[in-house]
């Protein structure tokens, strides 16, 4: 701001001349975090998107107060799913609460059941057969159904659009009565829909199944394409996926998570690894061409042998951005070390500005953009081998030694892992 009797804001002259623009794009951004929590990270989206708003309202001469800034990011912008229903409660409050403090009338809250879910993230397919096709929410015209195999005297098309329009109608409607018919129409077409899937691909085995799970109220999988099928449709992903996914051993527990995930075709699939790389893969699928993932995590998929599957999928599948190594003592709290990854979906050729992070940063009362901005390197030609971010010094002693050297790969000697424990905590 430059203070001049009243405070004026100043931004490029490019900004300012395509504030309208900007501003429909924030409008209509869709972001989604497939392990929401307590919804810290889209309650943070939220209030960059209204800070964001909030200014380009000043050249747009438009008159929006915060609450219907946030309204709108939050009914129309913010979607998110977690395995653990109490989480999603909490998340919803959240944002309820975030919007309450911003009216000074009492207004009716946006319903939140079709934006935030409860459902397995990671679980979109039901003992390996498809339960929707995406390809047909991309498809406007009638001959493009049947082209795909799918009769469109089933009714999947009219079925969608109806689906579409009832979740549109319950996420703004009060009345008790409509919410109700609104809810038990939407479960009713979502059903129908699989059921209209299962029989165009001939699975009538699995039929039986499905009624029976339909019967229950149960779902054991969560369709992205289905529960979110207006963002599928609309844009083909999300713009933006973000999150801090669990971070738990596949082979824990017996193996039980490695034997649920193994045969769903996760390429970044170890059972030696962790759930959060099989986040990285699903929040790839989730964007559009284009799309940006961004996630805080262990960093152990850097270095650690289980990791290699992963670093070849962000190598070869996405264009990695920023990474941001953050060493011991970042996070007093924190149990293991972490990193920030920023992808964008699709392989570009483009330099990865890097960081590792070596100081205590809140103890040193250092912001981290300015330390990141002060030390930073840019990388490229990331593949399956460990991802090391090192200085133009390091890296020219590394090759230097590489050049010289001989791998421990090479050398004829046998390596093993040592004493193992199948019960860490008491070990340790």
């Amino acid at each position: 701001f430059k203070y001049s009797g009243t405070y004026e804001l100043k931004l490029p002259e490019s900004i300012q001349k395509n504030a309208k623009k900007i501003d429909d794009l924030l409008k209509d951004i869709k972001v989604c975090d497939p392990a929401v929590g307590s919804g810290a990270f889209p309650l943070g989206m939220i209030n960059e998107i209204v800070g964001a708003r909030q200014v380009l309202q000043v050249y747009l001469r438009d008159k929006l107060s915060v609450y219907d800034l946030k309204y709108h990011a939050i009914a129309n912008s913010i979607y998110g799913v977690d395995i653990d229903p109490g989480a999603v409660d909490i998340a919803r409050l959240r944002l309820w609460l975030s919007l309450i403090v911003e009216e000074k009338d009492p207004r009716p809250l946006p319903n939140l059941e079709h934006r935030i879910m409860q459902g397995n993230s990671l679980l979109s397919e039901y003992e390996g057969i498809q339960l929707f096709d995406r390809e047909l929410l991309t498809k406007s015209s009638d001959e493009k159904f049947v082209q795909l195999g799918f009769v469109f005297g089933s009714g999947i098309k009219r079925k969608m659009e109806e689906l579409e329009r009832n979740i549109k109608m319950y996420v703004d409607t009060s009345q008790r009565s409509v919410k109700e018919k609104l809810k038990e129409s939407i479960d009713e077409l979502r059903w129908e829909l699989i059921e209209e899937t299962l029989k165009e691909q001939g699975k009538l085995d699995k039929m039986e199944e499905i009624k029976k799970l339909r019967e229950k109220s149960v779902r054991p999988f969560f369709v992205w394409e289905l529960e979110f099928s207006e963002v599928f449709k609309e844009k083909g992903g999300f713009d933006i996926v973000i999150g801090n996914p669990p971070y738990i051993q596949l082979q824990k527990n017996k193996g039980e998570l490695a034997n649920k995930y193994e045969n769903l075709s996760f390429e970044t699939f170890s059972r030696s690894g962790d759930i959060y790389a099989l986040f990285y893969e699903k929040g790839n699928d989730l964007l559009h061409k284009g799309g940006h993932l961004a996630f805080i995590t262990s960093n152990k998929w850097m270095r650690a042998g289980y990791g290699a599957k992963l670093r070849e999928y962000l190598s070869e599948r996405t264009t990695p951005l920023v990474l941001i190594d953050l060493g011991p003592g970042v996070f007093e709290t924190a149990t293991v070390d972490t990193n920030i990854l920023v992808y964008k979906k699709g392989s570009f050729d483009r330099k990865t500005l890097a960081c590792s992070v070596k100081e205590n940063l809140a103890k040193e009362d250092i912001k981290l953009r300015d330390y990141v901005r002060k030390n930073k390197v840019y990388l490229e030609n990331f593949n399956s081998n460990a991802w090391v971010i090192l200085s133009p010094l390091e890296m020219r002693i590394k090759e230097r030694i590489e050049k010289s050297g001989q791998p421990l790969s090479r050398w004829s000697i046998e390596i093993n892992r040592g004493i193992l424990t199948g019960y860490n905590k008491a070990f340790i």
